[in-house]
This record gives C-alpha cells, structure tokens and sequence, in this order.
C-alpha cells in the first residue's frame, strides 16, 4: 500500500484507524506505537512516504469520558480530530459534540457524511455542524462510483452545496478499497472544474501543517465551454 501511495504522487498519510466502533479498540497509545513501527519499516525499505497517526473516532457518548482520559488522537501535528458518524442517522449529541471540542481546542473534521444515510436524503442537515466549526471530508471510492451510483450522487450534491472542505483516500487495501486520490480528483475537475480542485488540495496542504483550511464554497458545473476546451487539450 506504501508503494501505491507513492506511485499516486502522494507523501504524506495519516492512519486513522477506528476508535470506539466495536470490535475497535484503538486508543492513542496504541496508534503511535504502531505508527513508529510503520515509520521504522518504511525507512528501511527506502520508500518515500510519510506516515502520520491519527484516528477516526466514532461518535458516541462516551467519546468525551475518553478524550479527558487522553485514549483519544487528533491528526498528529494538528488540532484536526477525525469524526466519524453512524451510517444511519445523526447523532443526537453532535451538535454538543462539535461544541465541545472547541473547547478542548480541537476543530472536528467529519470523514464520509455522504455515506450517512439521513445526511444523503436530507444535505442541508449538515449544514448547521459545518457553520458551528466543523469540516466535511469526502471519500475517494464515494466520489469514483465504488460506492455506488447513489453515494456518489450524495457527494456531488454535498460538493454543490458548498459542503465539503478536503477528499481523503481512504484507502484499505490494494484491491478492494485502494488509494483512488487522483482518480477522485479527476471526477471533481471533469465536473466542477481545477480551480475547485485547488482548493480541496490546498486545505489538504493547510490541515497537514496544522494550519487552517479555507471555508467551503459552492462547486459549480464547468461551462461547455471549459469541457470542450479541456477535451481538445487532452485533458
């Protein structure tokens, strides 16, 4: 998967394994003792891929008891914390959630909302979390059609709302769920055009250096035009 990644043209990945989603139980301590080790192995076999902790935590109640216990893991170098909700509804505490996490200095970044089911009928029900602080990070398979013509539709929808801050690879293996960033990428400019592109690349760039990402707009079908132009370029 190293090797997949470089050959994308990435250098940089965060694993966010799942925390608080049973059977997943893994807790801070744990991430970074396995990610030094990845780190360790990737330097010996000279490939060229920064490995970053992190976690995807599952928003449950107990999420709170476990951050003031120190089991949880912001993107490591960052005060970004991977969310995660269920994939039927909303959660009755988000709100709460999001406002708390301010509080613990942290901005939550939700992974996937368009593979929630209520968030893929009804896209303006994310829109009060993303006013109140929190990002929207899409997935690659969602946006490639992996996922399905349905979810890809929830994501285009979420991006023409002006929902959606970064694309993550989500990545789990090299069969069933590969690292398809740039393919993901391909999509969003054939359809909303490369200057919305950049700015998914570039808040990427500011989250991984701990800086802040810019806020969401609206994607905007490409004009005729610019499709045509692009198909004469080869693009």
């Amino acid at each position: 998967m190293a090797r997949m990644a470089v050959r994308e043209g990435i250098e940089i990945v965060y694993a966010t394994p799942h925390h608080l989603l049973p059977p997943y139980d893994n807790d801070r301590s744990r991430i970074l003792k396995a990610v030094a080790k990845l780190g360790d192995a990737l330097r010996a076999a000279r490939i060229p891929l920064q490995v970053r902790a992190g976690q995807e935590i599952r928003m449950t109640p107990e999420w709170l008891r476990e951050a003031y216990e120190g089991r949880l893991l912001p993107l490591s170098g960052t005060s970004y914390a991977l969310i995660e909700l269920p994939s039927a509804g909303i959660p009755e505490h988000l709100a709460h959630a999001v406002h708390e996490m301010g509080i613990l200095g942290w901005q939550p970044i939700i992974a996937h909302p368009e593979r929630n089911r209520e968030i893929a009928r009804h896209p303006e029900r994310l829109r009060p979390f993303v006013e109140a602080g929190a990002l929207c990070q899409l997935t690659s398979h969602s946006l490639t059609g992996r996922f399905g013509n349905e979810t890809q539709a929830a994501a285009m929808s979420l991006c023409k709302r002006g929902l959606v801050h970064l694309v993550a690879s989500d990545a789990h293996d090299c069969k069933r769920r590969p690292f398809e960033l740039r393919a993901a990428y391909d999509v969003l400019e054939g359809r909303f055009g490369k200057l919305y592109v950049q700015r998914l690349e570039r808040n990427a760039r500011q989250i991984a250096g701990g800086k802040r990402a810019e806020a969401s707009s609206a994607a905007r079908r490409r004009p005729w035009t610019s499709v045509l132009a692009g198909w004469v370029n080869g693009r």
